[in-house]
């Protein structure tokens, strides 16, 4: 045993006071070596001894138990850093210069010193930072744990020492959530905690809902005193900013005025706090008066360009841009943006940024490059959806668009816009984010366009469905040339929501626009001139027309398919906001057989057994009567026609004769066809469904229809005569 315990230990490396305490527990009779005390010489030991640490030979032997990861010394004790440090010096390891194990460890250059340990704190609590799997030997130079004990007054733990004024803690035996607080009572900013804890205190009894005004009214001047000077540096930490902005809120005039003073007087610092920000937006903006919202706006103004390329002052810059200065101190804030000459130069009314540039031709290469400098690092700072980025965006685009011939601008343009690609879906919520996108998207050339539809295609359906942003999908489908890119990327997304496109006022105008153009019967003039600058952009070539025909063939695949299921026609046409999209879709020449079949299968329904009959409902009579005026001269299926040069013999037919399979010919046959007999006598009780008769009258071409019409109606001619309105007059005037 005592060759094998050699050559182990020789292997290992061990320390020579570890081999002869191994050998002590081997002198021993007893066999279970696992119940000796390291350092012991075969003596029992004593139940007594409490500061003792026993561990196995086994574990003295290998240096390590398999329970713990750290290393252990003789003394039962891991190494700590500054013992790792000393080894590193003396290349040794802890505890292993040759003294013997019972001897004291302070004045050992291999154990642990006794003052002045790097790393650790200062004196004052340094049994703070003991670990809990640590222990102390009872003849260490430390004050043993026992002679501490913990007493509680006043509701918090103080230590107390029997005999002599301890300053070592035992932090095993506090709770873990009490450590904290002890080590910043014990700290150099102790005063500071206390202070802190002590205004924390009185604010949880000054915001009790049900706590009287007078009384509150106490506790705010109070607790108002012991902020007084310390307002901003209390408000860069989350709990004392919330005691500053409830006795902002809750206290009088007075001392809203004296806090919102204290905080101007450290705007620089508290602007680029990521939580002293706040009290500014919180407190001053909100709670301040207009002189002091004036005086933080002159403070802003004054360095407007550092402060919007920082992230956090970048808020504070768009705080009082939106929400409190006029239109004269955002135009001056914006002149920040152009440089010192615009000021100068600038002596006019108009502030106005191209009429200046077209004034002052010279000094536009300087105003791009100033703004493409501040737009590219706010990029790059995620800075993007401020409203101050989209007005930028949107005045550097249009410059460059002044010189699109400029080789050099052209490359600043293709520069700008290949760094905001990413960034149109995110920014065209506003309306100068809008125009800014589809600058970006007339400016680009057919790389850059390709790049930006599919940037777009996961946003598309949001953007559909917005206030403003949807005038970009417009601007995609008027400027594009390659349509097949286009109903692959974005129509292929559209088509499958049309559920929620058709469901929301944006949506269908997509879709109208995608089918009818630019037709003022469904699309707004206001709209088309946002969209008319783009017509003369350079970099589309194909024509207008064919562009419009082959995306909107692409979209009616779509349509054709949804408008089948009758359950989505009779929700469609339930709303009265609906009945423009079902109109511009009946207007198509390719329309299913299956939708014309599912409006006259509506038609068909008996009269007297429905509460409102699609002939007199609003929106529904609205459809009737216009897939029955799209006759054979109707101006759709002149404008497919004329986009031909060489017309075939049945083109020049369909023109002249009318297309049999027309959706208005149709119609009126499935009409005819399924209708009961005295159907349309019933239909003229109500004024929309006798409208609705004058019109198959007028459009009728077939003598057999237009005669069965006339026998239903001759058997309630009297009745139409009673009726006294225009509709029953010319009624019983075509009957006659």
């Amino acid at each position: 045993t005592f060759v094998a315990v050699l050559q182990f230990s020789l292997t290992r490396s061990l320390c020579i006071p570890a081999f002869i305490a191994a050998l002590n527990a081997m002198k021993s009779n007893k066999n279970d070596f696992r119940s000796r005390k390291v350092g012991d010489t075969g003596k029992p030991s004593s139940p007594k001894s409490k500061n003792v640490k026993h561990l196995p030979v086994t574990a003295a032997i290998t240096g390590a138990n398999k329970s713990h990861h750290r290393r252990r010394d003789v003394t039962g004790r891991s190494p700590s850093d500054d013992d790792k440090k000393i080894q590193r010096r003396t290349g040794n390891r802890a505890g292993s210069t040759g003294k013997k194990i019972g001897e004291k460890m302070g004045k050992s250059t291999g154990g642990r010193p006794k003052d002045n340990r790097k790393g650790r704190r200062d004196e004052k609590f340094r049994g703070l930072s003991v670990s809990k799997n640590q222990s102390l030997r009872k003849d260490s130079p430390r004050k043993k744990w026992d002679d501490h004990k913990v007493k509680r007054v006043d509701g918090e733990e103080k230590m107390e020492d029997e005999s002599t004024t301890s300053t070592y803690i035992d932090l095993n035996s506090v709770k873990f959530r009490k450590r904290r607080e002890l080590r910043r009572l014990f700290s150099k900013k102790a005063e500071k905690y206390k202070k802190k804890k002590d205004i924390k205190r009185l604010w949880n009894k000054a915001r009790i809902k049900k706590l009287d005004s007078v009384i509150r009214d106490q506790l705010m001047i109070e607790l108002y005193s012991m902020m007084r000077g310390e307002i901003s540096n209390l408000v860069l930490s989350n709990d004392t900013l919330r005691v500053v902005c409830s006795c902002v809120r809750r206290s009088n005039a007075d001392i809203r005025v004296e806090c919102v003073n204290e905080l101007l007087e450290n705007v620089e610092i508290l602007c680029k706090s990521s939580i002293g920000h706040r009290a500014l937006l919180d407190v001053v903006l909100r709670y301040g008066t207009s002189t002091q919202r004036d005086r933080l706006y002159d403070i802003v103004r004054c360095k407007v360009v550092p402060w919007f390329r920082h992230s956090i002052s970048a808020i504070i810059v768009e705080a009082v841009y939106n929400d409190h200065a006029n239109s004269i101190q955002r135009k001056a804030i914006l002149a920040e943006f152009y440089g010192s000459f615009y000021k100068s130069l600038n002596k006019s009314d108009n502030d106005d940024l191209i009429a200046f540039i077209k004034d002052n031709p010279e000094h536009l290469k300087s105003i791009i490059n100033r703004l493409k400098s501040i737009i590219i690092q706010a990029i790059d700072k995620y800075l993007h959806k401020h409203t101050l980025f989209h007005i930028l965006l949107r005045q550097l685009l249009s410059l460059m668009g002044l010189e699109s011939e400029n080789e050099s601008i052209l490359e600043i343009n293709y520069e700008v816009i290949d760094s905001c690609k990413g960034l149109i879906p995110e920014i065209s919520h506003t309306v100068d984010g809008a125009t800014a996108g589809m600058l970006c998207i007339w400016n680009a050339n057919a790389r850059l366009r390709k790049l930006l539809v599919k940037s777009m295609k996961p946003h598309i359906v949001d953007m559909c469905m917005d206030d403003v942003a949807y005038r970009v999908v417009m601007c995609l489908i008027d400027v594009i040339d390659d349509t097949a890119m286009l109903s692959r990327l974005l129509i292929t997304e559209l088509g499958k929501n049309l559920v929620r496109l058709t469901g929301g006022k944006n949506g269908r105008q997509v879709l109208i626009y995608a089918l009818a153009h630019r037709n003022p019967a469904y699309i707004h003039p206001q709209v088309v001139s946002l969209l008319k600058p783009g017509d003369s952009n350079p970099n589309s070539k194909k024509s207008a027309e064919i562009r419009c025909n082959e995306i909107r063939a692409s979209i009616m695949i779509y349509l054709n398919e949804y408008y089948s299921i009758n359950d989505n026609l009779i929700e469609a046409l339930s709303d009265r906001s609906s009945v423009n999209l079902l109109m511009s879709f009946f207007d198509q020449v390719d329309v299913s057989r299956t939708c014309v079949e599912n409006v006259a299968k509506l038609c068909a329904k008996p009269f007297l057994e429905c509460d409102t009959h699609p002939v007199e409902d609003v929106s529904s009579h609205y459809l009737i009567k216009h897939i029955l005026e799209h006759n054979k001269n109707s101006t759709t299926d002149k404008r497919i026609l004329e986009h031909n040069d060489e017309k075939s013999t049945t083109d020049k037919q369909i023109l002249e004769h009318g297309n049999e399979d027309s959706t208005c010919r149709l119609f009126m046959n499935l009409l005819f066809e399924l209708v009961d007999e005295g159907e349309f006598a019933l239909w003229s009780r109500c004024n929309r469904g006798r409208y609705i008769l004058l019109s198959i009258f007028h459009h009728c071409d077939n003598d057999s229809m237009s005669q069965r019409l006339i026998n239903e109606l001759l058997s309630i001619r009297k009745d139409l005569i009673s009726i006294k309105d225009k509709s029953s007059t010319l009624l019983c005037d075509l009957i006659d």
